[in-house]
């Protein structure tokens, strides 16, 4: 596969995950999403003879994710908290511990393959989602205690 096709296959992805760890500008998400897969595209494009064959995919990750530190860094981002449950949970984690949780569960990177995307150790990215997961996971209980409509979960274990 030649590599502008690889790049064409990922992006969907990367999309996804883009719009994903872009929380915070309501409708004008998809529009900075676009931006950072766009960003991100170009630089691979320019450093396309310095990518190791078989790790383009964890390459346009780890720099989407280094696009948007930069992005957030900059003092004329105006945050401002989502109103989607799913995105409200997702806001209370820093960006550490979103973009972890992001990359294993909603891309499927294995736990080694997400820490190598991170550039830290697998026991960090564990850490990482642990935190990730128990700071989610106290959403939906303070929600159902504030609706009683809401106390019996919609999920059921079933044998």
């Amino acid at each position: 596969m030649s590599f502008r096709a690889e790049i064409d296959s990922i992006t969907p992805g990367l999309r996804r995950f883009a719009r994903a760890l872009v929380l915070d500008e309501h409708d004008a998400r998809s529009d900075v999403a676009d931006s950072l897969v766009h960003q991100t595209i170009l630089r691979a494009i320019s450093n396309e003879r310095t990518i190791e064959a078989g790790a383009l995919r964890r390459w346009l990750y780890a720099a989407l994710i280094d696009a948007n530190r930069i992005r957030r860094m900059d003092p004329s981002v105006d945050r401002q908290p989502p109103q989607a449950p799913v995105a409200a949970a997702l806001d209370v984690l820093n960006l550490d511990d979103r973009a972890a949780l992001l990359l294993v569960a909603l891309e499927g990177f294995t736990y080694a393959g997400a820490a190598e995307i991170l550039r830290i150790p697998r026991a960090t990215l564990v850490q990482r989602l642990v935190r990730a997961r128990v700071r989610v996971g106290e959403i939906p209980d303070a929600a159902r205690a504030a609706d009683p409509k809401r106390q019996h979960p919609h999920l059921r274990l079933v044998k």
